[in-house]
């Protein structure tokens, strides 16, 4: 009897000490008569205590490392990064967080130092991953980068080899605290060039880069693209490989209305003086792409041509354009009759009308660089209806020039025909013309004075100084000088019903044509101004 309460006893106490859990069970174990089991205990009891300690400092440091990546320690470590390979003078960052290792900044902006190879880096919403452990290595590796929008003045050339080396090191080299080699950027805008001759820029753009071996690649698609004369064409393919020395345009296809450009094989050679060599091919391109905005109510049209390119991004040649262009097939060039000379044509011959003159055969030569455009060996025909023959440069004014220019346009132009000229209370202020084509004032030395102005807001100065001179160039157009002989010739009926000019200006009996001396001499309002004027004289009944 003893024998089996006992056993029953044994059994519900082990039962008992079973449910109260596996820790109870063990301790209860160790507990026994061996002192290896009191010992075991005791050396459980000590492990325990260890690995809450362990534990505590554990979370400790985890909240530790949240509030570093979190707070001012890192984001003071990524700006003093930035600045620092970047070569800028001065970096910010607003809008800084991290959350669910994934680090946010709302505005990254820095300004371009004498080794950069920017002028000014504005940045939005920019992405990055970034792990718990990330600050406490040496090379972070932040995955894709991610910006939302980015808008950058890139520098050409340097001053010296020593500056030159800089800038390549600040481009291609990496940062010392983020492994970075992949980047999207969903809206970017990339300006450079600091004149007329030079400037460019890629407007709105999906822009993606990729590190591989010692260089970059770079993909933009959509946006519009802008060279020199060659301007707001829509980006379809843009490939650029940028290497230490080269850049090369792998592929460079846009379009332009109907028509298409392509620069693929463009390259260049960086450096002190950087240049530029390879071929632009225009099929079918408006001239709406090619022509500053005060021409293009005289002229219009599409042209085809393969140009050869060459010159350099911060030489005085800037960036030359030569070819020759032969019109035919569906190209076209239509002159409209603001053309002084066409309306006083339309006006004295009853037969013929001379608003717009379709030239759909001939050729011409074609020249950009230096201080402007070269048209040499003209030779179109607009049917039978008008030939013309010559060459024309276009210039920048001088000093005299344009003060005399400016002036001009502050009076009403006391035109001849009606419609001509600028209205009441016109200025160059309101036509958008620079009151110079000296280089304006940088950003920087328009605000010296402003000590306490803030870094985007210097940013965002230089854009609205950069926006400003591309304004003035456009309106300075109206200033530009045009030099040269053209020689027209006319259906020898033309002047039937006016004598005395048909007896000033007869037909040549070799062509069977009336020919008439076209110099062109002035801006764009003077041309042919006085031919007009003897041709309304002498056409008068």
């Amino acid at each position: 009897m003893e024998s089996e309460h006992s056993q029953n006893f044994h059994t519900r106490l082990n039962q008992w000490v079973a449910s109260q859990g596996f820790w109870f069970h063990l301790r209860y174990s160790m507990l026994g008569r061996s002192s290896k089991g009191i010992a075991a205990y005791y050396v459980l009891n000590l492990g325990l205590r260890i690995l809450i300690f362990l534990l505590v400092v554990a979370a400790v440091g985890w909240l530790y490392l949240l509030k570093r990546e979190s707070g001012e320690g890192f984001q003071k470590e990524l700006v003093a990064s930035v600045t620092a390979n970047l070569h800028a003078t001065e970096t910010k960052i607003d809008g800084f967080e991290r959350e669910q290792g994934k680090l946010t900044i709302s505005r990254l902006g820095s300004l371009g130092g004498r080794g950069s190879f920017f002028d000014s880096i504005d940045a939005r919403i920019v992405k990055c991953r970034v792990g718990i452990l990330e600050s406490l290595t040496k090379n972070w590796d932040p995955g894709e980068l991610q910006i939302s929008s980015l808008d950058v003045d890139l520098r050409v050339g340097a001053d010296d080899e020593k500056w030159a080396g800089q800038m390549s090191e600040s481009f291609f080299g990496s940062l010392k605290k983020a492994n970075l080699s992949t980047f999207v950027v969903e809206r970017a805008n990339v300006h450079w060039g600091y004149s007329e001759r030079t400037r460019g820029s890629i407007q709105g753009s999906f822009f993606q880069g990729k590190r591989y071996r010692d260089g970059w690649r770079l993909e933009f698609s959509g946006g519009r693209f802008s060279q020199n004369w060659l301007k707001d064409l829509e980006i379809v393919n843009l490939v650029v490989h940028c290497m230490p020395g080269e850049i090369l345009f792998e592929k460079a296809e846009f379009r332009a209305g109907r028509g298409t450009a392509d620069l693929s094989g463009l390259k260049l050679v960086t450096g002190v003086k950087p240049t530029v060599s390879g071929t632009a091919k225009l099929k079918s391109v408006s001239l709406e792409n090619l022509l500053p905005l005060s021409i293009q109510g005289y002229i219009e049209g599409v042209i085809s041509s393969d140009f050869t390119v060459s010159g350099g991004i911060n030489s005085s040649q800037g960036i030359v354009f030569e070819g020759n262009v032969e019109i035919g097939g569906d190209d076209v060039i239509s002159v409209r009759d603001r053309v002084h000379l066409l309306r006083a044509l339309t006006i004295v011959d009853f037969i013929n009308k001379y608003r717009r003159l379709d030239f759909k055969t001939g050729s011409f030569s074609l020249k950009t660089g230096g201080s402007g455009l070269t048209i040499a060996d003209a030779n179109l025909k607009a049917g039978d209806l008008f030939t013309l023959q010559g060459k024309m440069t276009v210039r920048l004014p001088t000093k005299a020039e344009q003060r005399e220019g400016i002036e001009s346009l502050k009076m009403d132009d006391a035109s001849l025909f009606e419609g001509e000229g600028l209205t009441t209370g016109a200025s160059p202020t309101s036509l958008g013309l620079a009151p110079s084509f000296e280089k304006p004032k940088s950003g920087r030395d328009s605000k010296a004075s402003n000590d306490e102005e803030g870094l985007f807001e210097k940013i965002e100065s230089k854009h609205a100084l950069r926006q400003q001179e591309v304004s003035e160039s456009e309106g300075g157009a109206r200033l530009l000088r045009y030099e040269g002989l053209f020689k027209v010739s006319l259906l020898p009926h033309s002047f039937d019903r006016a004598e005395a000019l048909k007896e000033h200006a007869p037909v040549d009996p070799q062509t069977g044509r009336i020919p008439i001396d076209v110099p062109l001499s002035g801006t764009l309002n003077d041309l042919t101004r006085d031919q007009a004027e003897e041709i309304y004289k002498l056409g008068q009944r």
